[in-house]
């Protein structure tokens, strides 16, 4: 008996070509994904991160060049010294000049606001003829001849704290403090004496000597007044060499 002969296997079926090209896009589709991740990544990377701060500029100052030093503020009246070229400033709206009282080196303004009165005069020298001491003497001298009973003030509440003139104090050869508060008496035009404050102060810089004095009227309620109004007329004096040319 024979046996029969077992079936030769035919040819494997073929992959169906629509499966591979679906597969094909699977695989495709999966790479385009990640690279899209990859791509975001670095994109919110670079915007996260916070950029290299730059340096700043100090003082206000643009940055890419040296700084400009700025011209000097002028709030008020300015008056100059025609020869010694020093310069302050003041309201003219509270003070004025003295008629025939202005020089080629000095000047004397007057209050003229209110019902007290008070004066204040700008005197100088080149160092060369007068020391800042010896300007001081010269006019507290004057004044004396002028106001009776003229003494030094013993008033602890009005002491005179660190005399000086434009920011100086003393002179380059006596760097002291040079000034005085006094108290006296002024003639008026009955022959009545009047109290009256006086503050006399002087300073150099080895060119120049000055002294500023100032006058007023003793009340208690004008004099705080009046001397917050002459310090800011001092804090404005600009000697030679503080002036542009």
């Amino acid at each position: 008996m024979s046996a029969a002969a077992p079936p030769v296997p035919g040819p494997a079926h073929p992959v169906p070509q629509e499966s591979r090209f679906r597969r094909e896009m699977v695989i495709a589709a999966v790479a385009v994904v990640l690279a899209v991740a990859v791509v975001a990544g670095f994109v919110l990377t670079r915007t996260s991160t916070p950029p290299t701060p730059k340096p700043g500029c100090g003082n206000r100052q643009r940055c890419g060049r040296p700084p400009v030093a700025a011209p000097p503020l002028v709030t008020g009246k300015l008056w100059r010294s025609s020869e010694l070229r020093y310069q302050f400033e003041y309201d003219e709206t509270r003070w004025g000049v003295e008629p025939g009282s202005q020089g080629p080196r000095g000047v004397k303004l007057v209050y003229r606001t209110g019902r007290y009165r008070a004066f204040l005069w700008f005197e100088a020298a080149p160092a060369s003829e007068k020391s800042p001491q010896e300007m001081f003497a010269d006019r507290r001298n004057a004044l004396a001849q002028t106001i009776g009973e003229m003494k030094a003030e013993t008033d602890p509440r009005k002491e005179l704290i660190q005399p000086g003139v434009g920011y100086r104090s003393g002179g380059p050869i006596h760097p002291a403090p040079i000034g005085g508060l006094y108290g006296g008496t002024e003639d008026g035009p009955q022959g009545v004496g009047k109290p009256v404050v006086v503050v006399s102060m002087a300073a150099g810089d080895g060119t120049l000597s000055a002294v500023v004095t100032f006058v007023m009227d003793r009340n208690e309620d004008f004099l705080s007044g009046m001397f917050r109004r002459v310090d800011t007329i001092l804090k404005s004096f600009r000697w030679p060499s503080e002036v542009a040319s």
